[in-house]
């Protein structure tokens, strides 16, 4: 006999000892994966920083113009006026100009302030949105993952829950009925939810995400920004167990040998539930075990001992994948074998092309430009 949810449904069948944890079944799916994006050049400032900028950078040439034009000095031309607001915007340098009037020397010293903060801002910015890129929106509540998805897998207990989902008033909780489908184990559900797919569920269809349901809108009538999951989110399949059970299998089996898992837990439960032991209705020796289950939990036993079996599951995970890492090099004919490293949250990473594709197109895009306007000066300077 194993402890079970307190499912409203199985009151009728037997009664339950003291509830000794919240056993909220959670979700489990793919971590989003980060794809290359042009936009990064794009997130170190806001919107409204950059159409400032922007205003900024169009009314200087024709103030610096104004201001020398009234003083009676020149200030290079208007070509050299564009030339020195854009060169000093990309930190290039300004020895051909001179000013020499008061006015001309403060509007020149305000726009040298202005690039400097806005330089150093977006340079530091930058490092960080390369460093820290900004990942695809994941679901983290119930009602986000029933428009993200279309297939979600439970054991075989499951067709219990299912059952109840469908009656409930909720349409969140039916369209996640409609959606829910039996697996033999948890490892095939994490399986499946993980891209790893056996060769039975290889042959089958990719689901689509449920279009049916309905998400909530603000006070205006625009849909929140997760009514955009259905597009952006990666994965078409999730499993919903017990969260600390999915976290122990997960911890087991689908944890790589840097302590990393492609796997992560909804932020939201799917509904509330306790766990407990059961019992037949009007147990004589009730009250012994639920004084006993209380001393327990009040001693907060059971959870040190949930925590040394946590970390005990993810040490094991890690050798078995170092195990296997091994022995795959050893297969390959590789002499040397390096040691994993040990998981770090401040271990360096190296930037790769999904990190760096918008500077590298915006330095192709400058080369064509600049390799077709010196082809057309060669051009000009020989036919004209």
């Amino acid at each position: 006999m194993a402890p079970i949810s307190r499912a409203p449904g199985r009151l009728e069948s037997y009664d339950y000892t003291y509830a000794y944890e919240f056993a909220s079944p959670a979700f489990c799916m793919t971590k989003p994966v980060l794809k290359p994006q042009w936009q990064s050049l794009y997130y170190p400032l806001s919107t409204l920083v950059w159409l400032s900028a922007l205003a900024a950078v169009l009314l200087m040439p024709p103030a610096f113009f104004l201001v020398g034009h009234i003083d009676g000095q020149s200030m290079g031309g208007n070509m050299g006026v564009v030339t020195i607001v854009y060169g000093t915007l990309l930190n290039q340098s300004m020895n051909q100009l001179h000013p020499k009037s008061n006015s001309s020397r403060l509007l020149l010293g305000a726009w040298l302030l202005f690039t400097f903060i806005l330089g150093t801002a977006y340079r530091g910015n930058l490092t960080a949105a390369l460093t820290l890129p900004k990942y695809p929106p994941r679901p983290e509540t119930l009602q986000e993952l029933v428009k993200a998805v279309g297939r979600v897998t439970m054991p075989p207990y499951g067709a219990q829950f299912r059952d109840f989902y469908k009656q409930s008033d909720s349409e969140v909780f039916r369209a996640l009925a409609e959606s829910m489908e039996i697996v033999p184990s948890v490892q095939e559900g994490l399986r499946q939810a993980s891209g790893k797919l056996t060769e039975h569920t290889n042959n089958q269809t990719e689901p689509e995400a449920n279009p049916t349901l309905k998400l909530p809108t603000n006070q205006k009538g625009t849909p929140t920004k997760y009514l955009e999951l259905a597009r952006t989110s990666p994965t078409t399949q999730a499993h919903i167990q017990a969260r600390r059970y999915l976290e122990l299998v997960v911890a087991e089996e689908f944890t790589e040998a840097d302590g990393s898992t492609r796997l992560y837990f909804g932020r939201e439960s799917v509904f509330p539930g306790l766990s407990a032991w059961p019992i037949p209705h009007d147990a004589p020796y009730k009250q012994q075990l639920d004084r006993c289950i209380m001393a327990i939990k009040e001693a907060g036993l059971y959870e040190k001992w949930s925590e040394d079996l946590m970390e005990e599951a993810r040490k094991e995970g890690r050798e078995r994948q170092k195990r296997i890492l091994q022995e795959n090099r050893k297969q390959e004919g590789e002499a040397d074998i390096e040691k994993a490293p040990e998981p770090s949250g401040n271990s360096p990473k190296a930037l790769t092309i999904v990190h760096l594709q918008g500077p590298l197109m915006l330095a192709a895009l400058g080369l064509g430009v600049a390799s077709v306007t010196f082809l057309g000066e060669v051009a000009a300077a020989r036919w004209l």
